[in-house]
């Protein structure tokens, strides 16, 4: 509930203070005030202000420092006047808040509502301006004691391992060729084929292979392509037209007919492999044994992952439940737009950034209270692990953080986030538990 305050100015000592203020409207943590300075005083830091302009202005026809004051008053006033309100607006907003007592704010903003007019002799107008800050709330510190959380671990079965294992298989399929000239292709089967593409008779880019591979239903090709290989047969040849989608990458062909012809020169179909060590082999390990370790350790990765993630939310539904405090309007408001681009329309935003901007409050008060400081490893790894990949190299990710301070603040608060749940996890009270893989994955998919 917003409760406005009454409008009456309270004065300050003039002997000591070039402003009044008064408040305007307190609403939990923003705060209005309303600040006015005598146009005598803008008046007189603007002559000292243009004075000092004329001890080295330069204008054309006069040498440095020996312009007359008339033509330094005319071509500088603008800009004194704009120095001199630039510097009167932080000395009083800064006063004001030591008057106050406040010991920390964020966003403070600035609204001038009127400025004297100095080229008249009288009634020139006061410099009046609207201060708008926030205040930071009083952030409670996490008391681990009470903190009790379930750490839950997989036990690796042997079926576990199969089904890995299994999975691999339809990955790198053990693929041989038919024989039979009557055999008509299907999904699954691998075919190599030479293609032409044509739009309006001339060849386009890329639209030509010898031997080209591909995999019916991987949709590798524009819709449609794949299907109509289809019951084709070695050696048998194909016309058809297709239309590009109207949002192809390549804009040239967005939206056009082309005309395609197509030879089957070989047909190959998935075969079962012979024994566990052919499957190991075909992967790249050298026998079942070895492959055995690698799903084992892949799993186990697994596991650890989704065990870190359920734990950690565990630990913010506690502090989200446990700690209540205003937040800052413009804090959640700028969180909410990033949530907006996160999550499904029928989500409630705002609840969610309001539990982000908490929780990221409670971490960074804890932070500072068992002086957690982040290293340049800190930073290092989230980058590696959550933003480089195939398409992005690490150097492009390295340059945008150096030059973006966005992305620095972004990176920065999940380097946090990560270090402090991390140590918090590991000081707290966790009682093990122990579950099947198959329940672990359940327990992940309904986070």
């Amino acid at each position: 509930m917003s409760s406005n305050m009454p409008q009456n100015t309270v004065e300050i000592d003039t002997s000591s203070s070039i402003y009044t203020y008064r408040k305007l409207s307190v609403d939990k943590l923003k705060h209005e005030y309303e600040i006015t300075v005598s146009s005598d005083y803008i008046e007189q830091k603007v002559n000292s202000r243009l004075q000092e302009i004329a001890k080295n202005a330069k204008l054309p026809g006069f040498r440095s420092g020996k312009t007359p004051y008339d033509l330094v008053v005319k071509n500088y006033k603008s800009e004194a006047l704009e120095y001199v309100i630039n510097g009167t607006i932080d000395y009083c907003s800064d006063d004001l808040m030591k008057k106050i007592e406040v010991k920390s704010h964020i966003y403070p903003k600035v609204d001038i509502t009127l400025l004297p007019d100095l080229d008249k002799k009288d009634e020139k107008g006061n410099f009046v301006y609207k201060l708008f800050f926030e205040l930071m709330p009083e952030v409670p510190v996490i008391d681990l004691d009470k903190i009790n959380l379930k750490r839950i671990e997989a036990k690796i079965e042997e079926g576990d391992i199969k089904e890995f294992i299994d999975s691999l298989k339809t990955k790198f399929p053990n693929f041989v060729s038919v024989d039979n000239t009557s055999y008509q292709a299907k999904n699954g089967d691998r075919l190599t084929i030479d293609f032409e593409g044509r739009v309006r008779n001339k060849l386009f880019q890329g639209g030509s292979r010898k031997n080209f591979a591909v995999n019916l239903g991987s949709k590798t090709f524009i819709n449609g392509f794949e299907d109509q290989l289809i019951d084709m047969k070695k050696g048998e040849t194909k016309n058809f037209k297709l239309k590009f989608p109207e949002d192809y990458q390549a804009i040239s062909l967005a939206g056009q007919e082309a005309s395609f012809f197509v030879r089957v020169n070989d047909i190959q179909v998935a075969k079962g492999f012979e024994s566990d060590d052919e499957v190991a082999k075909e992967i790249g390990f050298k026998d079942n044994s070895e492959l055995v370790d690698h799903a084992k350790e892949m799993i186990g990765s697994q596991c650890q992952e989704m065990g870190d993630l359920l734990i950690k939310k565990e630990l913010f539904d506690y502090l989200d439940a446990n700690y209540n405090f205003d937040s800052p309007a413009d804090v959640v408001k700028q969180e909410q737009q990033r949530v907006e681009k996160e999550l499904n329309p029928e989500d409630d935003h705002r609840k969610e950034a309001e539990r982000r901007v908490k929780l990221a409050m409670l971490l960074m008060r804890f932070s500072t209270e068992h002086k957690i400081l982040l290293t340049q490893s800190d930073i290092l790894n989230v980058i590696v692990n959550q933003y480089v990949s195939r398409s992005v190299p690490l150097d492009k990710v390295c340059e945008r953080f150096k030059v973006d301070r966005q992305f620095q603040e972004l990176v920065r608060g999940q380097a946090l986030e990560h270090k402090v749940t991390g140590y918090i996890i590991g000081k707290v009270n966790k009682e093990d538990q122990i579950v099947s893989v198959k329940e672990l994955k359940e327990l992940f998919d309904n986070i």
